[in-house]
């Protein structure tokens, strides 16, 4: 349980307010979607945390939050970058899926966080690579393929 001289204190910062203030007055819902977003992360977990332990948020596995709030980040930082519509869907219908599926049969193990960042870093990387190389996904084909494989050994294989 947290301290309560530090929840005190916590409190009395702008940031926390701001959040507060905004839950209070709903300008955000009290959702576990809604406050990823907020730009302090460790606000929004201390918070989050005190939430689930009182049984207002329901009780939510927490290393698939930091990985939905960590691609939630990564993705506003591509904001307005040529591939952020692309990495956006491969986030949306490819990783949060299969993220929330194996937390929902098991406990969701760093690992399984750390090998999701990976996979988003990695085409992130794959999508930079063709840009360099004057090429779109579309018209990439097996010698781009393997040109992208030979040069770019993968740190992410399979588990």
């Amino acid at each position: 349980m947290p301290d309560p001289w530090k929840g005190w204190m916590w409190l009395r910062t702008a940031h926390v307010q701001e959040l507060l203030t905004g839950l209070a007055r709903g300008r955000m819902s009290l959702t576990h979607q809604a406050i990823h977003p907020f730009p302090s992360w460790r606000t929004v977990a201390y918070l989050r945390d005190l939430l689930m332990a009182c049984g207002v948020l329901p009780a939510i596995d927490k290393q698939l939050l930091h990985t939905e709030t960590w691609l939630t980040r990564r993705l506003a930082e591509l904001d307005g970058h040529a591939h952020e519509p692309l990495l956006r869907r491969f986030a949306t219908w490819h990783l949060l899926p299969a993220l929330r599926a194996r937390a929902a049969r098991q406990p969701f193990p760093a690992s399984a966080r750390r090998f999701a960042s990976e996979q988003f870093t990695y085409a992130q990387a794959f999508l930079t690579w063709l840009d360099e190389h004057d090429l779109d996904l579309p018209q990439c084909g097996q010698a781009d393929l393997d040109s992208w494989h030979a040069t770019h050994p993968n740190p992410i294989a399979p588990r």
